[in-house]
C-alpha cells in the first residue's frame, strides 16, 4: 500500500527530474574566428596607433526533441587604460529558432578599437582614454529562463546577468565612445575583412 507521502516524495522527485531535464535542453558554444590587428603612424613621428577587433562564432544546438525558441545575447568589453573600467564595444541580441534536435551558428563583429601610444608630445588629451580588447560574454537563455553563459573572464558573467549593471554599461560606454575621435588623424578607422 502506498501512503499518500510516499505519493508527495514520489511527486517531489517527478518534478525535480523535469526541471532538470528541462534546464539542460540546449548547448551553447563559442569560437573565436577572426581578429584584426594593426598599428598606424599617423600625426606626429611618434604616434602611432593600434586598431583590435575580433569577430565570433556562437552555435546553439537544441537538444529537445520539439522546437525551441532561444534569446542569444552578447557583449565585447574593452578597458580603459587611464582608470581600468569596463566599456562595451559591441553589444547585440538575436532571437533563434530552433528545429528539434538541430543546431544554428553565427558570426558576430565586434566595433574597432583604437589604443594611441604616448610618444608623441603633440598628443591632445582625449587621446590619453584610450580603451584594449578585454574579453567578451556570449548568453543563450530558453523560454524557461534557463540561462547557459560563455565568457573570456569570470568578472564579465555579471555585466549580463543585471539588467542594470547592464543598462549602466551601456550608457558610461555611449559618453566615453562620444569623446573619442571617430578617425585616426586624418584616416578613417579601417574595418576587419573577416
Amino acid at each position: 500500500m502506498i501512503s499518500s507521502r510516499m505519493i508527495i516524495v514520489l511527486g517531489l522527485l517527478v518534478s525535480v527530474c523535469a526541471s532538470v531535464n528541462a534546464q539542460t535542453s540546449f548547448d551553447l558554444s563559442v569560437k573565436k574566428v577572426g581578429s584584426y590587428s594593426s598599428k598606424s603612424k599617423i600625426d606626429c613621428p611618434n604616434h602611432f596607433v593600434k586598431t583590435q577587433s575580433t569577430a565570433l562564432e556562437i552555435t546553439v544546438m537544441n537538444r529537445e526533441k520539439t522546437n525551441a525558441t532561444l534569446k542569444v545575447d552578447w557583449a565585447f568589453v574593452a578597458q580603459r587604460s587611464d582608470f581600468g573600467t569596463k566599456l562595451l564595444f559591441g553589444n547585440g541580441e538575436k532571437s533563434v529558432e530552433l528545429m528539434a534536435g538541430r543546431s544554428t551558428s553565427f558570426k558576430v563583429t565586434s566595433e574597432t578599437l583604437f589604443l594611441h601610444e604616448r610618444n608623441c608630445s603633440e598628443m591632445s588629451m582625449h587621446m590619453a582614454t584610450d580603451a584594449k580588447m578585454y574579453g567578451y560574454i556570449v548568453r543563450a537563455t530558453d523560454k524557461t529562463g534557463f540561462v547557459k553563459s560563455i565568457a573570456t573572464q569570470p568578472s564579465l558573467k555579471e555585466i549580463l546577468s543585471s539588467e542594470a549593471t547592464f543598462s549602466q554599461l551601456k550608457k558610461d560606454s555611449a559618453e566615453w565612445a562620444a569623446t573619442r575621435p571617430k578617425t585616426l588623424g586624418q584616416q578613417p578607422v579601417p574595418q576587419p575583412a573577416l
